[in-house]
């Protein structure tokens, strides 16, 4: 039996967390938020997206660093989407449930380090650990 580093088990846990988050999202975004006027509705589908795709990668990008391909700063990259993915999906979610339309303000952050974290995991792959 393989042993898995418990950082590799918990991005793959929140990796799964999200992606059935994500399909929890795109089911409910799909017959319970018929009274979301359309750029609501549009944000929220938005973060189901993002939430997915974000989801897929963090399980690639934890699948490459298992292979010691990166060393620390695939790591890195990889905990950059976890957090990029929860200020930004998770504000537009808690803000379609009814969380002050403040929270939304987190949003573009989560966005920016997400870009970061795809910027961390392109150079990350060029450099010797």
């Amino acid at each position: 039996m393989i042993e898995i580093p418990t950082k590799a088990s918990v991005l793959l846990s929140i990796a799964g967390v999200s992606l059935l988050l994500a399909t929890v999202g795109g089911a409910v975004g799909s017959h319970a938020l018929g009274d979301l006027d359309q750029r609501a509705l549009q944000s929220f589908d938005t973060a189901v997206q993002f939430l997915f795709f974000h989801g897929l990668a963090l399980i690639a990008i934890t699948l490459v660093a298992l292979r010691g391909i990166g060393g620390p700063w695939l790591w890195r990259s990889a905990w950059l989407m976890v957090l990029g993915m929860l200020l930004f999906c998770g504000s537009i979610f808690l803000r379609t449930f009814g969380a002050p339309a403040g929270i939304v303000a987190l949003a573009p952050y989560g966005g920016v380090i997400l870009m970061v974290g795809w910027l961390v995991f392109a150079v990350s792959v060029w450099r010797r650990s």
